[in-house]
Parts: C-alpha cells; sequence; structure tokens
C-alpha cells in the first residue's frame, strides 16, 4: 500500500487545520453526547483529521473518476493479458483461444 508523508510547518496552515478539526470534533461530540445511551468520543488528532479528510477526498475523485480510471488502467490490463498469452503460447508451441 502506498504511504502519503506531508510535512506542514507553516503556522497559519496549521491553526486553520486545527480550527476545522475543532469544529469537526465538536460536532462530533454533540452527536454522541446526544445518543441515547450517550457516547464517549475520542476527539481526532491533527494527524488522524488529516487522514479522514485525505482519504474522504481519495474515495470522492475514485468514484467521480472511475471511467476515467478504468479507461486509463485498461490499455495495461489488455497489454499484460496480451503478453501472458503471448507466454502461454511460446510455452506450449499452441495457439490459446480467447
Amino acid at each position: 500500500m502506498a504511504r502519503l508523508t506531508y510535512d506542514y510547518t507553516d503556522p497559519r496552515w496549521i491553526a486553520g487545520v486545527d480550527q476545522v478539526r475543532k469544529i469537526h470534533n465538536d460536532r462530533m461530540a454533540t452527536e454522541a453526547a446526544a445518543k441515547t445511551p450517550p457516547e464517549v468520543f475520542a476527539p481526532l488528532t491533527r494527524d488522524q483529521y488529516l487522514s479522514m479528510v485525505l482519504d474522504s477526498a481519495l474515495a470522492s475523485w475514485a468514484e467521480r473518476y472511475a471511467d476515467e480510471i478504468d479507461e486509463a488502467l485498461a490499455p495495461a490490463e489488455a497489454a499484460n493479458f496480451k503478453a501472458a498469452k503471448a507466454a502461454l503460447i511460446a510455452k506450449t508451441g499452441r495457439v490459446v483461444k480467447p
């Protein structure tokens, strides 16, 4: 699995993320307290919040651009299939029907 590492050092950027994270944590704490029975809520750290936001964005992009992603991957998959078929033919000396 790919790993994304990002170092954020701009104080304004950090403050902005912390403000939005606080809004998220406050909203989730309010929702947890309003449930019957009340649920325990653990506030997200900055890294956890950013991970959640990035995961959501990537999932949204993957859904939105699914057709374009499939089109981009299709030639590679076709080439892999063609290479595997050619290797099988070379190994067996016979033509393999699709």
